[in-house]
């Protein structure tokens, strides 16, 4: 009788533990990452830079700047320390990677972001500086560099919020004709 007792509670001591880990594999994998989607609220007082000739448009928060835009070729979207650069791959300087040495990078990241209902990798590294270097491949031979350098004094916080701006800014990216 005991005997049967104790493996009772046995068999249900071992559900548990396995219904915690089930929980936090899927907690890990479902909820921990996300794809990165605009929200309305966020995009409503938003600017629109559009480039008729490369057959696209994205969305800029209004503290954010459009910097060397020359329609066909490239535009840069700078955000406090932080930008995307969106250049035509044939273009001189699109494609021009920054030389970054082995020594120089803490660990090679990727990144997944919805972008016109697809779903796209940027993958790059993150740096000893504390930098982080993306780039994401687009149809239509269009590329995106995502970069947010490191700044004194800048928490993690600040950090993040440079970060979740950008990508809140690159998931409004549509193809347009």
């Amino acid at each position: 009788m005991k005997k049967g007792i104790i493996i009772t509670i046995a068999v249900i001591v071992l559900l548990l533990i396995l219904a915690v880990i089930g929980y936090a594999v899927a907690r890990y994998y479902l909820i921990e990452k996300p794809i990165r989607k605009n929200t309305p609220d966020v995009v409503a007082e938003w600017k629109i830079y559009k480039d008729s000739i490369s057959g696209y448009q994205i969305d800029y928060a209004p503290q954010a700047t459009v910097e060397d835009a020359e329609s066909g070729k490239s535009a840069t979207i700078k955000y406090e320390n932080g930008s995307l650069f969106i250049c035509t791959v044939g273009w001189a300087a699109c494609g021009n990677e920054i030389g970054v040495g082995p020594d120089d990078v803490k660990q090679q990241i990727s990144k997944e972001i919805e972008i016109d209902g697809q779903n796209y990798n940027l993958h790059g590294f993150l740096l000893n500086s504390g930098e982080e270097w993306l780039t994401l491949n687009l149809p239509n031979n269009l590329k995106v560099y995502y970069d947010i350098l490191s700044k004194a004094g800048q928490s993690q916080d600040q950090f993040k919020n440079v970060e979740d701006r950008l990508f809140e800014m690159l998931s409004t990216f549509k193809f347009v004709k």
